[in-house]
């Protein structure tokens, strides 16, 4: 059930080490194996392929709606379409992460095919070089060498990190290399062959809407696109990658990792589950529309329920902001092995 990672033999001793990790997530595994809770957990793990096709459809369809509000409505709507489109450029990237582990569908030739064909290329990815990259993320977690996720938090002239949100969020939003990689995702990195891919199907899409609705539907709808990507899209994968991981101490999945709130907000910024980070970095076999499920039944663990979860993106103590500058306000402790904690959900 657990995805591969590189041969241990190749693996440096480091704290981000997959062979330290195991005995980190050994706890939880056996906890949602016993009893009554085996059948659930076994059942969690099957893809939900009806519901990951929805939420592509769902996806594509506010796209061309907010396309479609600007180009035969009101150039007024731009505002409005690039939040719709931006945010579910974000939606479709975080439906690649799924299928990438392998969680959309049964097999990884059906999940590479519906990936390649809708969704992966249109935003500037290849399945199989992301899938790789990804599973290295997890393999090598907050290794500033080998993990290829890894940003540091900045940090003042004293080499302390900044204690104002704004200008945490502000040091990633600016940053040139982050912005390009939003606006090109990896086409500057692939081969020709991906790259290829990638032009294809771009060209089919244009074409297709030139036949239907002339140039002017073909050229708006790139430039929408690419938009969104350059504005939107940018501000959330920005805000939604360092809520993840940056700001906590790198070492393990559960000290290092954290779930965010799953609220209205949770639709622009975390969307199809993507916030429940944590519980997915513990079990990446878990297709994300039953994250919340396994989240729920190992909230009774105190190694669990005392980690990195966040309540609120911007208001209140467990703020997602404030973790990014004052992570150890929810750093996960030392669980006493005799405390009672009460299930708390994630809102």
């Amino acid at each position: 059930m657990e995805d591969t990672a590189p041969p241990l033999s190749t693996v440096r001793e480091t704290a981000a080490s997959p062979r330290l990790k195991v005995d980190e997530l050994r706890r939880f595994r056996t906890y949602l194996s016993e009893g009554e809770r085996a059948e659930l957990f076994r059942r969690y793990h099957e893809p939900r392929p009806l519901v990951a096709l929805w939420q592509v459809v769902q996806s594509w369809a506010l796209v061309f709606a907010g396309w479609a509000a600007v180009v035969y409505v009101s150039p007024l709507w731009l505002p409005l379409a690039l939040v719709l489109v931006g945010s579910r450029q974000r939606a479709l990237g975080n439906t690649l992460h799924d299928a990438a582990h392998g969680n959309m569908f049964t097999g990884r030739k059906t999940n590479r095919g519906v990936a390649t064909l809708l969704f992966g290329p249109c935003i500037f990815e290849d399945f199989e070089a992301y899938r790789l990259s990804h599973l290295r993320h997890h393999a090598y977690l907050g290794d500033p060498e080998g993990d290829p996720d890894f940003l540091p938090p900045p940090r003042d002239a004293d080499t302390h990190v900044v204690r104002s949100p704004w200008r945490f969020y502000r040091h990633f939003l600016f940053n040139g290399a982050l912005w390009r990689k939003s606006l090109l995702g990896e086409l500057p990195r692939m081969s020709g062959a991906e790259r290829l891919r990638v032009v294809l199907w771009w060209a089919v899409l244009l074409t297709v809407l030139g036949v239907l609705g002339g140039a002017r539907a073909a050229l708006s709808f790139a430039a929408v696109w690419m938009l969104a990507r350059a504005t939107v899209y940018h501000a959330i994968k920005v805000f939604a990658e360092i809520s993840d991981h940056v700001g906590l101490e790198p070492g393990g999945i559960v000290g290092y990792t954290r779930n965010l709130p799953s609220n209205g907000l949770a639709f622009f910024l975390h969307p199809h589950h993507d916030n429940y980070h944590l519980t997915h970095h513990i079990f990446p076999r878990i297709p994300l529309a039953n994250l919340a499920h396994i989240h729920r039944m190992l909230e009774p663990l105190p190694e669990y329920s005392a980690a990195n979860h966040c309540h609120g993106y911007f208001l209140g103590p467990t703020a997602v902001v404030k973790s990014w500058t004052t992570p150890a306000f929810n750093a996960a402790r030392p669980p006493d092995a005799n405390a009672q904690v009460p299930p708390e959900r994630v809102a």
